[in-house]
């Protein structure tokens, strides 16, 4: 069994395969991420690596590696929209500004980051219609809220033991910014949403971004995956 963690990006994907990474039953790739992990038919099969994000790369590339190795499973990410896109577009933007990006990109724009969403929710559609069994759906939330009997679920799924060094993924982070932001399992990152208006020191009210028609615009994703419509 090869593993695969793939999502829309800001959405665990780097935490879920530096948790994965403590098990012994799995080799994790030297890279961050594997860019050229379409470019093969089969993968060994106790590879474990990071494909690339969502708006990297189109459904047939998956499904055509998906077809061809029978042994590869997908971790899929996600996290509610809404902290999706709010994250895309603050992290998104340069170093200089408070970013993770040597240069400002489409992703990190309103339309970008919204665009980016639903790419990633149509590839999952498509994904778990024609390989149901082989894609498991790991919420940031789940994550950061009940690790333990989340990561069993997991490790259940991919038929790998379970290891406690697992909970203490962030002191391996080898993304760098990441590494030095997280110290810790931080619960600070779930449902930002709600304080759109004061995350970030208030940076959405200061671009002057709607991020309520943003929200409203990614009601079917939200809805779909099972998040809270309303803040109450």
């Amino acid at each position: 069994m090869s593993v695969i963690i793939i999502g829309a990006g800001r959405s665990g994907t780097n935490m879920a395969l530096e948790i994965l990474a403590f098990s012994k039953q799995l080799r994790v790739s030297d890279e961050i991420i594997t860019k050229n992990l379409f470019q093969r038919k089969k993968w060994p099969k106790d590879y474990l690596t990071k494909g690339p994000d969502t708006q990297d790369f189109e459904y047939p590339a998956l499904k055509n590696l998906m077809t061809h190795d029978k042994h590869m499973k997908v971790i899929w990410t996600i996290r509610d929209p809404r902290d999706i896109i709010i994250s895309k577009m603050r992290r998104g933007m340069p170093y200089a500004q408070g970013g993770d990006s040597n240069k400002y990109i489409f992703d990190a724009t309103p339309e970008g980051s919204v665009n980016n969403v639903f790419k990633m929710f149509e590839i999952y559609q498509k994904l778990i219609i024609e390989f149901p069994n082989r894609v498991f759906l790991l919420k940031m939330e789940d994550i950061l809220s009940n690790f333990e009997s989340t990561i069993l679920k997991l490790c259940d799924f991919l038929q790998i033991s379970y290891n406690e060094q697992m909970k203490f993924f962030y002191k391996r982070m080898r993304n760098i910014t990441k590494k030095e932001r997280y110290s810790k399992i931080d619960k600070g990152e779930l449902a930002k949403w709600r304080n759109w208006q004061s995350v970030y020191n208030g940076f959405f009210i200061k671009e002057k971004i709607d991020l309520p028609k943003l929200f409203e615009n990614l009601k079917p994703v939200i809805e779909f995956f099972n998040y809270q419509i309303t803040s109450n």
